[in-house]
């Protein structure tokens, strides 16, 4: 690139400098001072990041979103309040290092480039190498994302001109089925606890069936949640294994819900861990817990079986919303209670005019203890 000592200008007497910039376009600059020194030394300083400019590396990228503290688009959301909630970044933080796995095993040449060295081909081979390690699962479609995010992220912040991943088709998968369980079937599994493994098992079941609460949100239920019959859901379970953290329930959605007796029981005959929490376990556990549930299910009703061998706790979500909407509950208040305020396009200038509390969210507890009917002898004798 072309440059030019630095030169004074009149009328103003400041020094100036000529060069020409990566695409051959002549360019002339003020330095900002009189002294010709100084000018020499700021001219120098700006042609360095000129001919060399700073491009990082996909690794570099890659292993800024592997943090929230780092991760470039949380932090574009803290300034303009786009929707990438603290929770979505932990996500993305798992999956970015779910990423980097599958790079270095299938693609390493790829991990080393700089992001102005990615072609559309090699997005492309990445999105291929996360397919054959993955499948077409949501998870895989994630990590896809945060490969996206990370040249357009890149691209908004002037590192690069275009994404190599712009226009690219999104990893598709499908969907698993969703179904509700009848309340009076929900009703008998509450009541059979020698269905389950232990009763640590059969407490898990029955809190998810009886709250509508998520896996990870039961999962790092603590003492310090329950107030009377008042639950205040601030925590989730993330990540798996060695990797899990307690952090902020999905969508940093906080909500306090009265619970129900059968509920309130379940959690009180609990013996908490040396860290308050109810459950010191993970994910796996959940899905052992359900395997074995399904197992003895089919065994025992063979006319549902095709019903219960697609259980999880997801589907006890449905159920709590399905039987209740249908045993008369309003919508509005089963939405509140299961902490859907953020879907607003689902909402309509009604529900924005409306306001709860706790107490509003009453019936939806005094109905679970109705429409799950349960052995009240077995509950006080935990």
């Amino acid at each position: 690139m072309k440059r030019s000592l630095p030169f004074k200008r009149t009328p103003n007497g400041k020094y100036y400098f000529r060069y020409s910039d990566a695409d051959g376009n002549r360019n002339q600059k003020c330095t900002g001072t009189y002294d010709y020194d100084e000018a020499l030394l700021i001219m120098k300083a700006f042609m360095g990041k000129v001919v060399t400019p700073d491009i990082p590396t996909f690794r570099d990228e890659l292993r800024l979103y592997q943090s929230i503290d780092t991760n470039p688009k949380f932090k574009t959301a803290q300034i303009d309040g786009s929707h990438y909630s603290r929770r979505y970044a932990q996500t993305v933080a798992y999956k970015a290092k779910k990423l980097e796995q599958i790079c270095l095993e299938s693609c390493p040449e790829l991990f080393m480039l700089k992001l102005d060295e990615f072609t559309r081909r090699d997005a492309k081979r990445l999105t291929e190498a996360i397919v054959a390690s993955m499948g077409h699962c949501r998870t895989a479609q994630i990590c896809q994302q945060v490969m996206k995010g990370i040249f357009s992220e890149a691209v908004q912040d002037g590192v690069i001109q275009v994404s190599p991943a712009f226009g690219q088709k999104c990893i598709k998968y499908d969907p698993k089925e969703r179904y509700a369980v009848p309340n009076e079937w929900l009703a008998w599994v509450i009541d059979s606890p020698d269905l389950f493994l232990d009763r640590e098992a059969w407490a898990f079941f029955s809190i998810a069936a009886t709250t509508g609460m998520r896996r990870s949100e039961i999962l790092a239920l603590s003492t310090e949640q329950l107030k009377g019959d008042v639950l205040t859901i601030n925590r989730n379970l993330l990540g798996t294994g060695k990797d899990s953290e307690i952090g902020l329930p999905k969508w940093d959605i906080i909500r306090t819900i009265p619970v129900s007796n059968i509920t309130l029981q379940i959690i009180k005959s609990m013996k908490p861990y040396s860290n308050g929490r109810y459950f010191y376990r993970s994910s796996a556990w959940v899905q052992k817990v359900f395997d074995n549930l399904k197992a003895t299910l089919n065994g025992l009703d063979k006319e549902h079986e095709d019903f219960w061998c697609d259980l999880t706790p997801h589907i006890l979500r449905h159920s709590f919303n399905t039987n209740l909407l249908v045993s008369g509950v309003n919508d509005n208040l089963i939405a509140e209670y299961l902490g859907w305020q953020h879907q607003g396009k689902l909402l309509d200038i009604q529900h924005r005019y409306t306001h709860f509390i706790t107490k509003h969210l009453r019936p939806v507890s005094q109905k679970v203890d109705e429409i799950y009917a349960y052995n009240e002898e077995l509950l006080l004798a935990l």
